[in-house]
């Protein structure tokens, strides 16, 4: 830098004729001067190049408490979210298995209700045995004075799919027969309430003249939810509208 510095001062007075002075001709005392009058800007460099170093270290350091206090963020939310989950399904849990129609006085006197059996406050016939398709399983429920099983919450799925043949497939009132990806349930007309589908579903694979309109808990599957050509033949749970008797 200074031999550079030298060369330029030569170079500008060889140019301009002009005679340069003798402290700057001799060269140890020129460097000497360049010294003095570098080592501040120097100093006040190196100065700035450490507050830029221990900057950019402060800035990676807070990088890193943030990044691990959004992690830890996350991982809350998603904690809440879970117990969240857990205390709405032991609210509806309990509202199912505790019916609030009929007086209470002391003991429950449970309703006997023919090819019913009670789970938490309903009646449930589960067919494991025949086989039907959709339509002749909604016929033969209406039959045994009650509808295909219309599914209203997580409790009461976990409760019927706990009884289940896990190697048998069970048809249920949901459908899609009126609108395409409009589920709804047969027994109310409305819009179903409660849908657990399997992964992937509903994908209404079967691209025929009759798709994939009707819904079945599936085997082998932990009984979520499938959409699935309504003439197949499947197993079927009806339900019969009764809440469990208190006397």
């Amino acid at each position: 830098m200074r031999a550079i510095l030298v060369i330029v001062l030569f170079g500008l007075a060889s140019q301009n004729s002009l005679a340069l002075p003798s402290t700057i001709l001799e060269p140890p005392l020129m460097y000497d001067n360049i010294d003095s009058a570098l080592d501040p800007v120097l100093t006040k460099l190196e100065a700035l190049e450490n507050r830029e170093a221990e900057q950019t270290i402060m800035v990676s350091t807070l990088q890193s408490s943030y990044d691990n206090i959004l992690e830890k963020l996350t991982r809350i939310e998603q904690q809440i979210t879970g117990l969240q989950k857990d205390a709405q399904l032991a609210v509806d849990m309990r509202e199912w298995l505790e019916p609030t129609e009929g007086p209470v006085i002391e003991k429950r006197k449970e309703r006997l209700v023919e090819n019913y059996e009670r789970i938490g406050s309903k009646y449930y016939h589960i067919e494991s045995n025949e086989q039907l398709d959709w339509h002749e399983a909604l016929a033969k429920c209406k039959s045994l004075n009650g509808s295909l099983l219309s599914l209203k919450s997580e409790a009461e799925w976990k409760a019927i799919t706990a009884r289940l043949d896990k190697t048998l497939s069970y048809w249920v009132d949901i459908n899609d027969r009126e609108t395409e990806g409009e589920f709804m349930s047969e027994t109310s007309g409305k819009a179903a309430p409660f849908l657990k589908w399997d992964i992937h579903e509903p994908n209404n694979i079967a691209f025929t003249i009759n798709n994939e309109n009707c819904v079945e808990l599936r085997s082998q599957y932990n009984h979520y939810m499938n959409d699935i050509n309504c003439f197949n033949k499947n197993h079927y749970i009806c339900e019969e509208n009764v809440t469990v008797v208190f006397i």
